[in-house]
């Protein structure tokens, strides 16, 4: 949720910082989470933030 925060910031070095915290920490999560996760993470590493926010927050939804 934090790197989503600084993502949308538009800080993209924290925001990967964090998620790259948070994907360690992903072990339990359903194969949906991880799905958008990975998604989101190809879309920053792109540079497409817009697309990089879209799958990380239906990512943190999938969590709750």
């Amino acid at each position: 949720e934090q790197g989503l925060k600084m993502l949308k910031a538009g800080d993209k070095d924290s925001a990967m910082t964090h998620l790259t915290a948070a994907q360690a920490a992903m072990g339990g999560a359903s194969s949906n989470a991880k799905m958008h996760f990975e998604e989101g993470m190809k879309a920053l590493q792109a540079g497409d933030t817009n697309g990089a926010i879209t799958h990380l927050t239906a990512a943190d939804q999938a969590l709750q």
